[in-house]
């Protein structure tokens, strides 16, 4: 054969040692894409695909190459013949190994780009989202809703949104709206739980390395401030007026990203269940109580509605304990409640 392919052809496009070294534009995979031919397969669907191109053909290539070796490159010419024979099975086991290496890379690389764009989208949404809820604060619904719509319009999965448009039309009475709302926000927050823990952590780790390095910054210019005068005092405490911007500009994209936990918060079930509870759709509504007590054991509103149920179900020994819990909350109950609780149980 004219010339050798070498190993490092597998992976950066190059043929070398022929009668010319060459690397084609835009293909990376040219030198595997000959290694493969050279091997007399000429029709392989890895040359045909464009998406699993590079880190498929990287892996075929090199079993071929391996398999082949003798008919690609000869005795002679071989460098295999340098290595003992008793290495020679390792050698090969390492050649199939590397494409793996290869194929973690490319998974790498589009995770990162998938990284990059969900948190570039997630904090365009979230701007409208705290602006719809601070309306949602003010009284002003309707300016409020639009606000958290449009954050959907970008974020669909946002389940802060979510949550508080579910809260908004369960006060309007639209129940329909109020449970799609409430079952979004719970999925889209299990759905950024999984990516989380990965995903935001590089992120979060340099927003604070950088508030560590500026608040070292400050520290240093504060002691120089005492003994500067003039332009240099008033350049000295300009700089550290920055940085301070900048801490507190970091400390509103890390609370953006804070979560509660690893479940939906008790707020959610507590939300759901009254959802379920204005459907009558009572045990379904029991049990988003529970899970609400079970995340914050003393939530007044859940306790008072689950005495609620079970009066309402001739279960007067559980109401009256889910009520005085309620008091002891600081739930302001209805008196009319009490007064009937208190008849059933013959007092």
């Amino acid at each position: 054969m004219a010339g050798t392919i070498h190993l490092g052809s597998l992976f950066c496009g190059f043929r070398c040692r022929g009668t010319h070294a060459y690397r084609h534009r835009g293909r990376p995979d040219s030198g595997v894409t000959h290694l493969l031919k050279a091997a007399g397969i000429r029709n392989c669907p890895l040359l045909r695909t464009e998406r699993n191109r590079t880190p498929g053909i990287c892996f075929a290539a090199t079993g071929v190459f391996v398999s082949n070796y003798a008919k690609i490159v000869p005795e002679k010419e071989g460098f295999m013949r340098h290595i003992p024979r008793k290495f020679s099975c390792g050698f090969c086991i390492a050649l199939l190994l590397i494409p793996l290496f290869t194929l973690s890379g490319f998974a790498q690389k589009d995770f990162n780009q998938d990284e990059k764009e969900m948190i570039r989208d997630f904090r365009r949404s979230n701007s409208y989202y705290l602006d719809g809820e601070k309306l949602y604060k003010k009284g002003k619904v309707d300016k409020a809703v639009k606000e958290l719509e449009k954050c959907l319009e970008i974020f669909s999965r946002h389940d802060k949104a979510h949550f508080v448009l579910a809260d908004i039309y369960l006060k309007k009475r639209d129940l329909e709206k109020a449970e799609k709302h409430i079952r979004a926000a719970k999925e889209g927050f299990e759905h950024l739980e999984k990516w989380y823990s990965f995903t935001f952590q590089q992120y979060l780790d340099t927003l604070r390395k950088q508030k560590d390095i500026n608040n070292e910054q400050i520290a240093g210019l504060e002691a120089s401030k005492g003994r500067a005068t003039g332009v240099e005092k008033s350049r000295i405490e300009s700089r550290i007026a920055q940085l301070k911007s900048q801490n507190a500009d970091a400390d509103t994209k890390l609370s953006e990203f804070v979560r509660s936990g690893s479940e939906p918060p008790a707020e959610y079930n507590y939300i759901h269940g009254n959802v379920y509870f204005l459907t009558r759709r009572f045990q379904d509504a029991v049990n988003e109580y529970t899970k609400t007590l079970e995340k914050d054991p003393r939530h007044g509103g859940a306790c008072n509605n689950l005495a609620t149920i079970y009066f309402m179900h001739k279960r007067v020994d559980k109401a009256r304990e889910y009520f005085d819990r309620a008091v002891e909350y600081g739930v302001q109950v209805n008196p009319k409640f009490k007064e009937a609780l208190e008849k059933a149980e013959g007092k």
